[in-house]
């Protein structure tokens, strides 16, 4: 009897040291378990990265461009749709245009990486004391921006939602940061964004209101430039952008274009800060058009064809792309012809939110700078003031 009961305690203790200890048949059970959650969750990102890898062959989104003519260390540009392709004898070095297949072109500005440095932003700044870590840290990733472009900034004006509830216009605040973050996130993550080469336009005439709204803009050349902001943002909204975003340009975008046209171009950054006169279509300038292409108008409803040759006090607006001397980094019309809206907002004047950037053709050189910020109330439209899209 005590022979049989020793065996079965030593039965019993077997028995519950291979269900209890850690290689014991319920820890077994439990790690089989959790292994297995793992394994749907693993299986599940593998579909979805198939997934979006497809729809991106599908769309021809991110497709890099390859080569040292193409891309470097600090720049990545890629294709924003499978119908999108680099305009031959463009590169980084004179300005990368890349052009869909209706014909709209857009220029590549270059946003160095080397701008997250935390040598240069280690100290006294507004967002802690490292350099953005990943494309979520959308603060840091402005922070550097701003210190970038310092030199073409405002006071007064900055990337922020405004109250209106004009339709099209942002639902709230949310949408707006939503927008304003989707842009830096593709721009620290790519090195950069695409700009419309030329200001936007329609067609050879400038049209109704209504008819603008319904028609699709083009950057091309010798089109019309024209609008008021939120139809500028609703418009640039409508263009092919392949697989990526289209937009009218926020405040810092435009900065970071003027400062990749003074690093890249070479242009002096007194020529984009104090007296653009030189590089753009103003009142107080000659040029002499000989694009037989291109039109003109003295009264901004007549359109006539070039060639033409101005003289100094006349406000001549020009369809876009009309000349090359107007072109920095194959980026037309920057300063000077219509000034630009922009999603930023100036707050210098309650009534006067809207921003738009740079000169007109009935401006001087000195005061329509490309760097100019402007100050205009909702709603406000005329024929000197139009946009320019961009893709990120």
């Amino acid at each position: 009897m005590v022979i049989t009961i020793v065996v079965l305690l030593i039965l019993a203790g077997v028995s519950i040291s291979l269900i209890l200890d850690n290689n014991g048949i319920i820890k077994k059970s439990k790690d089989a378990r959790r292994e297995y959650k793992q394994s749907q969750t693993n299986e599940q990102s593998d579909l979805d990265n198939v997934s979006s890898w497809i729809n991106d062959v599908v769309s021809g989104k991110g497709k890099k461009l390859t080569g040292e003519e193409y891309t470097t260390e600090y720049t990545k540009p890629y294709l924003p749709g499978s119908d999108f392709s680099v305009l031959e004898g463009t590169t980084l070095a004179n300005g990368l245009v890349v052009r869909d297949g209706a014909g709209n072109e857009y220029v590549w500005v270059e946003v160095p990486t080397s701008i997250y440095d935390n040598e240069t932003y280690n100290t006294e700044t507004e967002t802690g004391d490292k350099k953005p870590a990943n494309k979520e840290e959308t603060n840091k990733i402005e922070y550097c921006l701003k210190k970038y472009t310092s030199l073409y900034s405002q006071s007064g004006f900055s990337d922020e939602y405004i109250e209106d509830s004009t339709p099209g216009w942002f639902a709230d605040k949310t949408a707006y940061d939503n927008a304003k973050n989707t842009m830096l996130k593709s721009v620290y993550e790519n090195g950069g964004f695409y700009v419309g080469r030329y200001e936007a336009g329609i067609n050879e005439s400038r049209t109704s209101k209504e008819t603008e709204l319904t028609a699709t803009p083009v950057s091309k050349p010798n089109m019309c430039p024209y609008i008021t902001r939120t139809q500028a943002k609703q418009l640039a909204e409508k263009v092919n952008s392949g697989g990526y975003t289209s937009s009218l340009m926020f405040g810092i975008q435009w900065d970071l274009m003027l400062a990749h046209i003074q690093n890249k171009g070479g242009v002096d950054v007194t020529t984009l800060t104090n007296d653009s006169t030189n590089i753009g279509n103003y009142s107080n300038n000659k040029w002499n058009i000989t694009n037989d292409k291109a039109k003109y108008t003295t009264n901004r409803t007549e359109w006539n064809n070039c060639p033409y040759q101005k003289e100094t006090g006349e406000p001549i607006l020009l369809t876009t792309g009309a000349s090359e001397t107007f072109a920095k980094m194959n980026i037309y019309d920057v300063a000077g012809n219509v000034r630009e809206w922009t999603l930023e907002y100036c707050s210098t004047f309650a009534s006067y939110p809207c921003v738009n950037r740079s000169g007109n053709c009935i401006d001087d050189g000195t005061v329509g700078r490309a760097s100019r910020c402007g100050c205009a109330p909702v709603g406000d439209s005329n024929g000197v003031v139009g946009f320019r899209v961009t893709l990120y």
